[in-house]
């Protein structure tokens, strides 16, 4: 018996493959209540995943220097680097926990660390994957409070708290 749970172990543990990221955008969306949307992104993603028998066993960490989200307002950015701490809270990350298939996608249970604050978060996700290649497409919403991120106002707008993250990344097999 005990022979057969090693058998089992090392055929998975040699299925599972490392994921190199070969490109992929994270962009985030926030709004000034009666004014404008905020919509800053990166693409200076790196990422240590793995990939099992199938999209259900994904796991490990994909990060973001934080100074590198930027929109198309430079004077917003700074406000929301310096609101985000960025100088003293270089990274965030979302380090996957499970990945549980649904009828049409799949749910991705994480911890997000954001602004030194480290919190579970739930995304729904579209997972294609062929021979060669794997892309995750999905999304999620924090709210900034949630990470100590005070939420800034502007004369008499206030920024919404809520952020709608979406990302799209690609990996080789």
């Amino acid at each position: 018996m005990f022979k057969l749970f090693i058998i089992a172990l090392t055929s998975t543990l040699l299925s599972a493959g490392a994921l190199t990221f070969t490109q992929g955008t994270i962009k985030a969306h926030t709004e000034v209540f009666g004014d404008s949307g905020i919509d800053p992104f990166t693409t200076q993603i790196t990422s240590d995943l793995t990939l099992g028998t199938d999209p259900t066993q994904l796991r490990g960490t994909i990060s973001v220097p934080s100074i590198s989200l930027k929109s198309e307002n430079e004077g917003r950015d700074e406000h929301m680097h310096e609101a985000m701490h960025c100088d003293t809270q270089k990274q965030i990350t979302v380090h996957i926990n499970s990945v549980k298939k649904l009828q049409n996608n799949y749910q991705i249970a994480a911890d997000l660390t954001l602004n030194g604050v480290n919190k579970k978060i739930v995304s729904l996700a579209n997972i294609k994957e062929d021979a060669g290649s794997l892309v995750l497409d999905g999304n999620f919403t924090i709210k900034m409070t949630d990470y100590n991120i005070e939420q800034p106002s502007m004369l008499f707008f206030t920024v919404r708290d809520a952020v709608d993250v979406h990302y799209n990344l690609e990996y080789k097999k």
